[in-house]
């Protein structure tokens, strides 16, 4: 069960991150939840992104660090920041813990709702020298990444 704040027995139907199979239900980014009440479900479409798992319930550290969408376990979850988190294993929620600020926004990057690319600049690994100056002579303003 997932005891968050109302939203007791809160199910997603396609990962079964809940244990409730209550009667009424919602509809939230493609995905339906179940409730016991309709109070639950009064609750949860009040405040909708404070019920909704990060990633949908995936791990935000696998995601990070491999790209891959690894369905997180409701044993390693937590609520970090008014957000719910799971994660794959013990060591991914450890290595959160240790760093917060690298993956808790990991979903509106990887996933495009912030763009970097405004922001950043690409040159070869092999140019390193004239960029470096480039950047010293303030004609850089951009974060310059070297890529090999």
């Amino acid at each position: 069960m997932l005891g968050v704040e109302g939203a007791r027995h809160l199910q997603r139907d396609d990962a079964g991150l809940g244990g409730g199979r209550g009667g009424e239900g919602a509809r939230f980014d493609g995905l339906e939840y179940r409730f016991d009440s309709s109070r639950d479900r009064h609750i949860f479409l009040s405040a909708r992104e404070t019920y909704v798992p990060m990633l949908r319930g995936d791990c935000p550290v696998t995601y990070a660090e491999t790209g891959n969408r690894v369905a997180g376990k409701l044993e390693y979850g937590l609520l970090h920041r008014r957000r719910l988190i799971f994660f794959a294993g013990p060591d991914e929620q450890r290595r959160f813990a240790e760093a917060p600020d690298k993956y808790e926004n990991v979903d509106l990057v990887l996933d495009g709702r912030v763009q970097i690319a405004p922001f950043v600049e690409m040159h070869a690994l092999d140019e390193i020298n004239p960029v470096f100056e480039a950047v010293h002579r303030r004609e850089i303003r951009r974060r310059v990444v070297l890529t090999p």
